[in-house]
Order: C-alpha cells, then sequence, then structure tokens
C-alpha cells in the first residue's frame, strides 16, 4: 500500500470536495437555464458560458488548495507534489 503524506491527503480530499461541489453547481445552473430559455441557440451559448466560468473559478479555487498543501508540505518537511494548473485549462471536462 502507497504511503502518503498528510499534505497530500488533505489537499486530495479538498480538491475531490471541490470537484464534486462544482459539478453539482454546474448542474443545477444548467437545469435553470433549460428551464427558462426556449431558443435552443441562446440556450446552448448561455449553457457554455455557465460551465465556462464555473470551471475558470474552480481551476482558480483548485490552484488555491495546492498552494495551500505546498506551503503544508514545506511546513511538515513533506515532499511538494502539488503543480498549480493554468486557468485555461478544463480539468473537469
Amino acid at each position: 500500500m502507497e504511503k502518503k503524506n498528510v499534505s497530500q491527503k488533505l489537499c486530495n480530499g479538498l480538491l475531490d470536495s471541490n470537484y464534486s461541489n462544482v459539478k453539482d453547481m454546474v448542474g443545477k445552473l444548467l437545469t435553470i437555464v433549460d428551464s427558462v430559455i426556449n431558443d435552443p441557440v441562446q440556450r446552448k451559448a448561455t449553457k457554455d458560458m455557465v460551465e465556462d466560468v464555473a470551471y475558470y473559478f474552480s481551476v482558480r479555487q483548485q490552484n488555491s488548495i495546492r498552494y495551500f498543501a505546498g506551503n503544508l508540505c514545506k511546513v511538515l518537511g513533506e515532499e511538494n507534489l502539488f503543480k498549480l494548473e493554468s486557468v485555461e485549462s478544463n480539468p473537469l471536462a
């Protein structure tokens, strides 16, 4: 069994929670968009914008978690395994 350091366990838990929360929020927002916009072209454009904004902020939030975990590694003397991602990427797509 692979031994994980404390900061890695904490970071993975926070990232998993963030991923679940964002997916849940996006799903609810897209359901609202479906119910209020009748035109298919406008509905798709609006849904795409909602997803882009949500994922942009999700990546920023994930980077904050990774930054925190990286600093925690320094304090605990653990190896820093956490890399920041570009906000242009969409890890949830």
